[in-house]
């Protein structure tokens, strides 16, 4: 669930790990062991390439 929430696009760690009600250290960690690749600034670079 994390992993397809993140590829969405559409929230940031931050929220994603609220909602999920984990710390964002873990859902960083869980992505990272999936394989997900995990950008610090998600939100600015979608805001940009779709602007």
């Amino acid at each position: 669930m994390a992993e397809k929430i993140y590829k969405e696009q559409k929230l940031s760690v931050n929220e994603i790990a609220q909602r999920l009600r984990i710390s964002k250290v873990t859902l960083c960690k869980y992505l990272r062991h999936l394989g997900v690749v995990i950008h610090s600034y998600h939100k600015a670079i979608v805001a940009k390439l779709t602007a």
